[in-house]
């Protein structure tokens, strides 16, 4: 029984030996899963760690982009602003100088016509005719003028073409701007512009006025069938350029001159389309009744004799 017992005694420190080792062979294993697990998590945190760094950086580089947009923006919009205003006063400044400084010019020169006239006591001068005079003062007048104003000064127009209505028969604020944009030479007027002599001396008055350059104020009035006052009833016409050079007497051209230009510059105007210095040497030409003849040698002495009598 004791041998038995020995020999129960000695299986079970076998068992507990074979038991130990075997928890000894475990536990170096059980070690290194732990420790391989920790190095998992300390990666999975690192991981996290360079992620949130990464969407802090793209933040902050989205932000800055933002910034620099908005700021590029405000300093275009300022650009623009400042830009504009500039203009704005550029234009204002340029258009209150050209609108008194030709005004100016021209009286000044217009002041010191005497000075031209009177040679100075040390040296010789010589006297200029009053068509010199004249072409000084135009000269020196247009010296100052812009070049936009040069250009323009060569056209006559009719008053619809830069006001835009479609008859004028008045001049007032719209003139006033038409004229300010628009500096042409002159205005020529046609019948459907005129309604009454009051009227029609009151809006030429107001548009010389309101002129910065002086202007041609023109009109078509030959005589016969191309008289656009006449026509409009406010003054007597005469024969046409056909009917005077039948009578063969040139004065009777010049008396037509001397009737039409009285009431023309009687009215304001200063330019007369006429006479008609063409001929009529084509069969059925529409100028026929509006020509001293077909022949140019004896239709000249009846231009001349009108444009004599005229005073525009």
């Amino acid at each position: 029984m004791k041998k038995r017992d020995r020999e129960l005694t000695e299986q079970e420190r076998e068992i507990q030996t074979g038991t130990s080792a075997q928890s000894g062979e475990a536990q170096p294993g059980g070690r290194e899963g732990r420790s391989q697990s920790r190095e998992g998590q300390s990666q999975s945190r690192e991981g996290q760690l360079l992620e949130r760094r990464e969407m802090r950086r793209r933040r902050r580089m989205r932000n800055q982009v933002i910034s620099y947009v908005v700021v590029v923006a405000l300093i275009a919009v300022l650009a623009v602003g400042i830009v504009t205003g500039v203009g704005e006063l550029t234009k204002n400044a340029r258009e209150n100088t050209e609108s008194t400084a030709p005004q100016e010019v021209l009286e000044e020169l217009l002041g010191s016509e005497e000075t031209l006239e009177e040679p100075s006591s040390t040296e010789m001068v010589v006297e200029l005719t009053p068509e010199q005079k004249l072409d000084e003062i135009v000269n020196k007048a247009i010296e100052v003028m812009p070049l936009e104003d040069k250009v323009a000064g060569l056209f006559v127009v009719t008053p619809e073409a830069i006001t835009g209505v479609n008859a004028a028969v008045q001049a007032g604020e719209g003139t006033q701007q038409a004229l300010a944009e628009h500096r042409v030479g002159g205005l020529v007027y046609f019948s459907k512009n005129m309604q009454s002599e009051e009227q029609l001396k009151q809006m030429i008055d107001n548009t010389v006025l309101y002129s910065s350059y002086p202007l041609f104020i023109a009109v078509d009035e030959e005589g016969g069938s191309v008289s656009r006052v006449a026509d409009a009833g406010i003054a007597d016409g005469v024969d046409s350029a056909q009917e005077i050079a039948a009578s063969g007497n040139t004065d009777n051209a010049y008396q037509a001159g001397v009737t039409v230009g009285t009431y023309l510059s009687g009215l304001g105007f200063n330019l007369d389309f006429a006479p008609v210095a063409d001929i009529a040497n084509v069969e059925g030409s529409s100028m026929k009744d509006r020509t001293y003849g077909a022949d140019a040698a004896a239709a000249a002495p009846y231009v001349t004799s009108m444009l004599e009598g005229q005073p525009v």
